[in-house]
């Protein structure tokens, strides 16, 4: 019997912290079974691993909205409230966020940073590039304490802030660098350094995809959280392609109570990025890939 995050054979068993939401194939003279914690095998030979990014249909993205939420209106709630609190009260004085209103924040910055939390692997390196007000990673370390992450944001200010929350809610493993993203891309110590690079940012996906893949270590991963992706994501799949990535989900959420839609894409790091790449000097936005 082995466990979600247990190691069988050097393969590691689940890849995020859903075990409903996982795929277990090319199993030969096996029986098996899938819960909510456990996975029993008798007598198998080969085992391969499908992250969810391949198989998330509408009535398991439902399943997961209802998950988080209960996530954060119970047994999170007082971190969550917390993180609220600090956000509001920054927020008089920083420019962080134009929502203030709690069911807004629940929905739109809890919410929807938790949508991509089951794509992410077990106990892995995270880097959130612009930061701003701690979404995702506030939120996704809240409910994910194996992993470790990287806030990446330019703003002193908002590097202060972020700083100031990881202390009073006690948050270990998670580091604040006052960085542009293309410095940290360029820097030996960032560069292909993590396993998961995601952003919230509103620049287009492939301006997002120069800043985020050369982040990302070799097998790794990017997600870009969106709203109505269709067509930027047609416009960048030639820049991710050159940056080293290529498409694995695009995943659309219907956020509760009208609050609108929302895409989670992934794209899989298959090869190292170009040593040109990111380039400098505002050249990201001026002259974006296409």
């Amino acid at each position: 019997m082995w466990r979600k995050g247990e190691k069988v054979d050097g393969l590691l068993l689940f890849h995020g912290s859903r075990p409903g939401f996982f795929c277990i194939n090319e199993i030969n003279k096996s029986s098996l079974r899938i819960s909510t914690s456990v996975c029993e095998f008798v007598s198998f030979i080969k085992l391969k691993i499908f992250r969810p990014s391949a198989i998330l249909g509408n009535m398991e993205q439902q399943d997961l909205i209802k998950t988080y939420l209960s996530e954060i209106m119970g047994s999170c709630k007082p971190q969550f409230d917390l993180y609220e609190n600090l956000l509001l009260n920054a927020n008089q004085h920083i420019n962080l966020t134009s929502i203030t209103k709690h069911e807004d924040i629940v929905s739109k910055h809890f919410l929807d940073s938790l949508l991509a939390e089951s794509f992410i692997p077990q106990g892995a390196s995270v880097a959130d590039v612009g930061s701003g007000g701690g979404c995702p990673a506030i939120p996704l370390k809240i409910v994910r304490d194996d992993l470790s992450f990287t806030l990446i944001e330019a703003t002193g200010k908002k590097c202060l802030f972020l700083e100031s929350v990881v202390d009073k809610m006690s948050l270990s493993g998670v580091e604040v660098l006052n960085m542009r993203a293309e410095d940290a891309g360029k820097s030996v110590k960032h560069r292909e350094a993590y396993d998961v690079c995601c952003a919230r940012a509103v620049a287009p996906l492939n301006i997002l995809a120069e800043y985020c893949l050369p982040l990302v270590k070799t097998g790794g991963i990017f997600i870009a959280y969106k709203g109505d992706a269709a067509e930027e994501t047609e416009t960048a799949r030639n820049a991710v392609s050159i940056l080293g990535g290529s498409f694995e989900g695009i995943h659309p959420f219907t956020l509760p109570d009208a609050q609108g839609c929302r895409t989670v894409l992934v794209i899989r790091k298959v090869h190292s990025t170009p040593a040109k790449y990111p380039r400098a000097n505002g050249k990201v936005k001026k002259n974006p890939l296409i």
